[in-house]
């Protein structure tokens, strides 16, 4: 048997009827049902007809009747007006009591019997009688059949513009001057040229200058000039019903460009979903339990840095990189550098997630428990944005580890919400206690540059940072979902928490590799040279270990400079891992030479600062000390052209050059000798022989009397020292 309210269409005429009810047959002597009661549904004076049953049952078996879907909009009875509220009970009263009639109500006869007395007592009209039921069978015999139309009327959603001429529709003015005038066709072109003329901007703030342009333009005749002054005028409108106001200009202009639309425009398509998408799935789909996704992303932190050497020197801002666990929310791993987000920064949040974060905080000067920042480890699946690990060294990092690399669509920070909400918690932390801290909210005109108060070293932020972090890491998540087994359990909705929570009931999906398998793949990588002084990272940085000294071709790479691979950590500079051999396959520790250990302690980006420092200080002292180098060169240049001319005056007359490079011995002798007479003058303070220079050596005899000079000058020197050792 077809069911009540079954809809049957026919495959011929597309009329579609439903079945009522069941009818009794008058034929058969036990009462049986023998025929069903249709109506036709969308017949406008359609009322009920009896079919055989057999009948209807052979037509829906030859498939010309076909039972069909009945689609309905759902009505709410509790938020009716007041108005239908009152149509619809007086409808259903009358339903019931026609009901109550039975299967009589079936016949045609007493349909009409019952519908003349009901009109002779002043309960209902016919037409009242016959509308009543009519609506009430076929819309499913429902009580929500009985609803009124009214939310119909007036046609919504078809565009109705006024005749020339007709009056405005809408409640009468009470403020403004005049009637008004109805937007005709005329008036909605003139303000669609205005909207074109003049861009009103994708929110409406030029909406009042096109409305301007729109009167002076099409509407000379009611609108005019008033001159003010010489460099101004303003305008008098004469005639308030023949223009349309500012209103009208608004209301039409969002009708024109609803609000959908206007966004769409300003924010463009990717823009518009992140803001406007509506949030259907959650961030723990498809998450088995702790280390399963892993989300990395990069910030420049709101805060300026000043240089460890001198605290006067701003450096810049510093960038943060941090891990999140996608499960639990808890930040596994973090990176802090000067160098802006780069492959190298993102690689060692990655390292960060696997090594012991209790020495990690020990080496700031933070002692914790391993249950305070359990150790992440590597995940299975890592998202990033559409930059560090869009490079071609992603390969090499799921070829290492055997994870799969994700980048998040462009210009879409849902997609990694979890890791972005992080950096602002984070920075909410320290912000009000940080000197240096940029407050973008509460910064105005009259407050001092954030730039000028900046006082934190780059270890000190980072000391802020690890305890942000761990701050962060025992806040209670808010709008985490969780599972009823993690409530059931007693575990608060606290990162920490939770990981442990997984690590015990869920499936942990990280994984843990050897340290040397770690950095190979995820420090940075460099070139060093083979020198002397040892493996050359830059200028000024040697590097030397036991395994380098051992091996054999060392002396043949200084000799041919050669080139090895090695990883260094931009935080520590006083190790790095260098790989030698043939095939350079083979890792070795070196730390810094004995000429290198001052600069120990230091980041990379420190010491690229003082290298850079050094050079701007020498070429400033170039310059600086050049106008004195080039006095004193003019004033040897000078000296020496004195000296020429000199010797060029007391040059004797015919004098060769054997004669003037002759006996220079003898010469040097009767120099000393002078020298030395000076020199005893000058000492003694008495009387002493007094030597006069010869003119010049010519003759045996001048070469023994100068040699009797040197004589007597020596004695007397020894003289000299010799009372000199007996006073003392």
């Amino acid at each position: 048997m077809l069911p009540i309210n079954t809809l049957l269409k026919d495959s011929r005429s597309e009329e579609v009827s439903r079945v009522l009810a069941l009818v009794a047959s008058r034929v058969c002597a036990d009462q049986t049902a023998g025929y069903y009661a249709l109506i036709s549904v969308h017949a406008a004076r359609a009322m009920p007809y009896l079919h055989a049953v057999e009948h209807i049952h052979d037509r829906v078996g030859r498939r010309e009747l076909v039972v069909i879907e009945e689609v309905f909009d759902p009505v709410d009875l509790e938020h009716l007006s007041t108005r239908d509220r009152e149509l619809t009970e007086r409808r259903w009263r009358l339903v019931r009591f026609v009901l109550k009639r039975g299967p009589r109500i079936w016949d045609e006869t007493a349909r009409g019997r019952l519908a003349r007395r009901l009109a002779h007592f002043k309960v209902c009209s016919k037409p009242f009688f016959y509308e009543v039921l009519r609506r009430y069978w076929q819309r499913g015999q429902t009580k929500e059949a009985l609803v009124t139309d009214l939310c119909l009327c007036g046609a919504p959603g078809v565009l109705r513009i006024p005749s020339p001429g007709a009056p405005k529709t809408g409640r009468k003015r009470t403020i403004q001057p005049g009637t008004g005038v109805a937007a005709t066709e005329e008036h909605r072109r003139n303000m669609s040229l205005a909207w074109m003329a003049n861009p009103v901007s994708k929110d409406g703030r030029n909406l009042r200058r096109a409305w301007d342009w729109m009167l002076i333009r099409h509407y000379p005749e009611h609108v005019t000039p008033i001159p003010q002054s010489s460099d101004g005028h303003t305008t008098r409108i004469d005639n308030y019903d023949a223009v349309p106001t500012f209103e009208q200009f608004e209301y039409h202009w969002k009708q024109e460009y609803p609000f959908d639309i206007r966004q769409l425009k300003r924010l463009r398509q990717r823009r518009f979903d992140l803001a406007f998408k509506p949030l259907t799935t959650g961030t723990l789909q498809e998450v088995r339990g702790p280390g399963t996704r892993y989300y990395i992303d990069a910030t420049v932190l709101d805060v300026y840095v000043v240089s460890r050497w001198n605290p006067r020197r701003v450096v810049s801002r510093p960038t943060l990189y941090v891990v999140v666990d996608q499960f639990s929310r808890m930040i596994v791993g973090m990176y802090i550098g000067l160098e802006p987000p780069s492959w190298a920064g993102a690689m060692l949040a990655l390292w960060n997630c696997s090594i012991d974060k209790v020495a990690y905080c020990r080496r700031f000067g933070i002692e914790i428990r391993p249950e305070q920042w359990p150790t992440g480890y590597m995940p299975l699946h890592l998202m990033g944005d559409r930059a560090e690990l869009m490079s071609s060294d992603a390969d090499r990092l799921a070829n290492g580890f055997n994870l799969d690399v994700e980048n998040a669509r462009a210009l879409a920070g849902d997609a990694k919400g979890v890791g972005e909400r992080k950096f602002k918690t984070t920075q909410a932390i320290f912000g009000p206690f940080v000197p240096g801290y940029i407050d973008k909210e509460l910064a105005g005109r009259d407050a001092e540059p954030a730039i000028l108060r900046s006082a934190l070293t780059f270890e000190a932020i980072t000391r802020v940072i690890i305890n942000s972090v761990l701050i962060a890491n025992t806040h209670v998540v808010r709008d985490y979902e969780g599972w009823p087994e993690v409530i059931a359990d007693g575990t608060p909705f606290v990162p920490v928490s939770l990981w442990q929570w997984g690590v015990e009931n869920l499936r942990a999906d990280f994984r843990q590799f050897p340290e040397q398998h770690l950095v190979r793949y995820l420090w940075p990588k460099a070139e060093m040279t083979t020198t002397r002084r040892g493996l050359q990272f830059m200028r000024g940085l040697y590097y030397m270990g036991d395994a380098v000294r051992e091996r054999s071709w060392f002396t043949e790479a200084v000799h041919r400079g050669t080139r090895v691979q090695a990883y260094f950590h931009p935080e520590d500079n006083t190790q790095a891992v260098v790989l030698l051999g043939d095939q350079q396959v083979v890792p070795c520790d070196v730390s810094l030479a004995k000429r290198s250990q001052r600069f120990g302690g230091a980041t990379l980006s420190e010491y690229m600062a003082l290298v850079h420092q050094k050079k701007r200080q020498n070429a400033l002292a170039e310059w600086v000390n050049l106008g004195d180098q080039l006095a004193r060169t003019q004033s040897i240049a000078e000296d020496s052209a004195t000296s020429r001319r000199a010797a060029e005056k007391a040059k004797p007359p015919g004098e060769t050059k054997v004669e003037r490079t002759r006996d220079l011995r003898s010469a040097r002798e009767a120099e000393l000798a002078l020298q030395a007479a000076d020199v005893v003058a000058r000492v003694t303070a008495r009387d002493t022989p007094e030597i006069v220079p010869p003119a010049a050596l010519s003759s045996p005899e001048e070469e023994r009397t100068a040699t009797a000079v040197a004589d007597q000058s020596r004695a007397v020197l020894e003289e000299l020292r010799r009372q000199r050792g007996t006073s003392s």
